[in-house]
């Protein structure tokens, strides 16, 4: 249990930064310590069937308090968008030969 507590111990205090760096618009840095959360979420889930009754107790409302805490955090970064692929128009000298426009 140590260990998960440990785990949740760290996630908070990337949480920590997250939150310092979407106040100062740093959004790539958020994205990276949610995304290190998540890694840390994600071993907690992983060792949740192995727990007994009494570490879930314990590490199941801290692992929410987190969850909540990186889903607030990661609601402030802004989604990025793909923008269309326009074709341009046509410039007449892209198709003219450069030696029969030189004669």
């Amino acid at each position: 249990m140590d260990e998960d507590l440990k785990g949740l111990a760290d996630a908070a205090l990337l949480l920590d930064r997250a939150e310092s760096d979407a106040a100062e618009g740093a959004y790539q840095s958020v994205q990276e310590s949610v995304d290190r959360v998540d890694a840390h979420l994600a071993r907690l889930r992983e060792r949740w069937p192995a727990m007994g009754a009494a570490e879930r107790r314990i590490i199941g409302p801290a692992a929410r308090s987190v969850r909540e805490r990186r889903d607030a955090v990661a609601a402030r970064v802004p989604r990025h968008r793909a923008l269309a692929v326009v074709p341009g128009d046509a410039d007449p000298e892209d198709e003219q030969d450069p030696e029969a426009a030189a004669a």
